[in-house]
Order: structure tokens, then sequence, then C-alpha cells
């Protein structure tokens, strides 16, 4: 690790070292009957303590070696969200797909019941409905979100973007929220 990458989130804790030259001094000072030597020791140790401190308290953060974004974006299909917001999603998709890095992964999945998974190229299919499908009334968004952080690989900053009208029609939204909580 290089030291000009590590960063502090509270770099102004390190404004109690200004008290450094105090307790250094007191520590000499105190205890006269032990010889300098171990005086000075004892002072030494005291300031590195407080160094040690303000370090702790100014939370320092070592970036992640690889800063590989993956994202998935679960659009919800179903009857209950209008035309307008699944073109909207659709255009989502694509200023999503534009502003990806070169080593991020974006993965497109529709849902209204079962989730699945969309090649890249084809993200204006999510503006069509399939015809007869007897899942088109049902939103599973605990699926959709589960289904969503399997196929994101574990080795980068994983993150779901969920669009939905919120219209959970299996299961309820407590549900979602604990089972959401439980995938991290």
């Amino acid at each position: 690790m290089l030291w000009g990458e590590l960063h502090f989130e509270h770099p102004w804790a390190f404004a109690t070292l200004a008290i450094a030259p105090v307790i250094f001094w007191m520590a000499v000072r105190s205890y006269a009957y032990l010889p300098l030597g171990r005086r000075l020791g004892s002072a030494v140790i005291r300031v590195l303590a407080l160094a040690a401190l303000a370090t702790a308290l100014a939370l320092p953060i070592v970036p992640e070696e690889d800063q590989r974004l993956c994202r998935a974006i679960a659009v919800d299909t179903s009857l209950s969200v209008p035309d307008e917001a699944l073109l909207a999603a659709v255009e989502f998709v694509r200023n999503a797909e534009e502003g990806r890095g070169e080593d991020d992964t974006l993965v497109v999945l529709e849902f209204s019941g079962n989730p699945q998974f969309i090649d890249p190229g084809s993200w204006e299919a999510l503006a069509k409905r399939a015809e007869g499908s007897g899942l088109q009334e049902q939103t599973d968004l605990l699926a959709a979100a589960t289904y969503a952080r399997s196929i994101l690989p574990e080795d980068c900053s994983r993150r779901l973007v969920l669009i939905s009208d919120g219209r959970d029609t299996i299961g309820d939204t407590e549900r979602v929220e604990h089972g959401l909580e439980a995938l991290g």
C-alpha cells in the first residue's frame, strides 16, 4: 500500500496532537524521583498513545484495489406500471449503459412475477409487455432483488437499482424489507 492512497474520514481529529507538547512536558516533569531516561520513555509512550488515538478518531480509509462497479437494474413490467414509466426505465437503462466504465458490469432484468434476464441491446423489449402472460399482473419485488443479486459477481461493488411502482402483489412490503436486509 502506498501512503498516498490513505484517506481520513475526519482529518480534523489530528488537531488533538496540538496538546502533545503539553503531555510530553508533563510526563517529563512528573515522577521527578525516576531517572531521566525512564521519564523520557514514559513521555514518548504517552505521546504515541495520543497519536494512535488521534489516528483512530480520524477513521483511516484505504480504498479498495478493485473499484469495479457491478449494477443490476430490475424493471417492473407488470400491468400496474404505466407505459410512460416503462419508457422512462428504458431511457434510464440507456443512460446507465452510456455511463458505464469499461470494467463495470451492467445487468438488466425485467420482472412481472418471475424475473428474467434481458440481453444487452434488446432493452427496448422492456417497453413491450408479453401478450397473454399470466404473470403480468403479479409483482414480486423480493424475487427480483434476490435474482438480481445472484447474477452479480462477488468481486466488485454491487448495486441494485429497482424500478417499480412499489405495488408488491406477492407477499407484503415487510417481507421485502426483511428480505433485502438479509441479502445485504
